[in-house]
């Protein structure tokens, strides 16, 4: 998924497709300065570089 794509994701709680073929549900919000974070319910990231990573191993997410 590319930075303008998960920008444009609004504030809820998504099931989030892996390119892995796996899935996860997952609340995705703003912070304070307008960025998007993602908080899988079934793992954890700790940094923000990882949370790049994790924006680009999503192919889509659906809202639920």
């Amino acid at each position: 998924m590319t930075r303008r794509a998960y920008q444009k994701i609004k504030p809820g709680l998504y099931e989030v497709y892996w390119k892995s073929g796996d899935s996860s549900v997952a609340s995705i919000g703003k912070d304070g300065d307008g960025n998007t974070w993602i908080a899988p319910i079934n793992w954890v990231f700790i940094g923000t570089h990882l949370k790049l990573k994790a924006w680009l191993m999503i192919t889509r997410v659906v809202l639920i």
